[in-house]
């Protein structure tokens, strides 16, 4: 399953579709021989060894999809009969075949769901855990009872051995090593649905064929989401913890920016009254889709308020680049503001 998160720019405009695969894979950058019977990842220009920027959709009829650059944020659709005008007997085939399609990704999403969800639990399962992580040294939280560690080999093993293949059609490694913090991935129901995993290094995955849409993670058990009339919604792990670290009230994490809706939409729905919704958004990538998770549900919307001397505190403290989130401004000033 090849997932895309955030915004592309579809050339030639929004609904501009070229008439052949390579067409569309030219216009972004993105190499491949032949037409792909499915969907896949390929070489971008601008790939180093081992990268694969470029990803394919192809529609289920196999007849068109779309190329997207990951590193350029460009995508491109094709379809072989585009500008082909279809007489009625290939229009009525066609609405039959669509509806026979449908049908058919129904019952193959709902299996592989079902299926993510054993291999998910069987993980969960082996796993040990946490007293300390690197990853968590390093973003100065500490861990909660839901979450676990597991040894990366451990994994691979489990996915492999279900059968579980990469893009490639080769048995599925999920390429990270030693020590990987387990974090599970709840639905609507509070029911294990998929997991995430980060090494020490922070480098993160989630696991193979488990979906992430409508998915969250909770620091802890949903009673202390009950019993608190302020409850925050944040894209990532860290950022939750780092807010509940210093201003007490329990946080959702949605894993994505572009989970965000989803996410909120569940949780106001959940509880409609005597609630607090805060949205605590990273800057840049994903600030739109979380001021739209705001406007959806009428909570707060907050960024971390970055200024040069935050900056300045950050660089010195860790050696990065630029902060972008609200665990970032807590290392760096060791307190939270602005979000409420």
């Amino acid at each position: 399953m090849i997932r895309h998160s955030g915004q592309f720019k579809r050339v030639g405009g929004e609904k501009h579709v070229f008439p052949s695969f390579h067409e569309a894979a030219d216009a972004v950058q993105v190499h491949l021989s032949e037409v792909p019977r499915g969907n896949c990842r390929a070489k971008a220009e601008g790939d180093k060894s081992g990268e694969l920027a470029g990803s394919i959709r192809v529609h289920d009829d196999g007849r068109g999809g779309t190329v997207f650059n990951e590193r350029t944020r460009e995508c491109a659709s094709w379809r072989e009969d585009a500008g082909r005008k279809m007489s009625y007997a290939e229009r009525r085939q066609w609405r039959i075949d669509s509806v026979v399609r449908e049908a058919q990704k129904k019952e193959r999403l709902e299996r592989e769901r079902k299926d993510a969800a054993y291999t998910a639990s069987e993980i969960w399962r082996v796993s040990r855990p946490v007293v300390e992580h690197p990853y968590l040294i390093r973003k100065r939280i500490k861990p909660t009872s839901t979450m676990r560690e597991v040894d990366a080999s451990i994994v691979d093993e489990i996915l492999s051995g279900r059968g579980i293949r990469n893009d490639h059609g080769e048995l599925y490694r999920t390429g990270l090593h030693g020590r990987l913090l387990v974090i599970p991935l709840q639905g609507k129901s509070g029911e294990l649905q998929s997991l995430q995993f980060i090494d020490a290094k922070g480098k993160k995955q989630f696991m193979k064929t488990g979906r992430v849409g409508g998915l969250y993670w909770l620091s802890h058990p949903v009673e202390a989401y009950q019993s608190s009339t302020v409850i925050g919604i944040a894209e990532g792990m860290a950022t939750a913890l780092s807010v509940e670290l210093v201003k007490g009230f329990p946080c959702v994490a949605a894993m994505s920016s572009g989970n965000l809706g989803n996410v909120a939409r569940l949780w106001a729905d959940r509880f409609r009254q005597g609630k607090r919704f805060l949205i605590l958004s990273d800057i840049g990538n994903g600030e739109d889709e979380a001021r739209a998770a705001a406007e959806k549900i009428g909570a707060a919307f907050y960024v971390p308020p970055i200024n040069d001397e935050v900056v300045r505190r950050f660089r010195l403290l860790t050696g990065g680049d630029r902060p972008t989130d609200w665990n970032d401004f807590y290392i760096a000033t060791g307190d939270l503001t602005n979000e409420g």
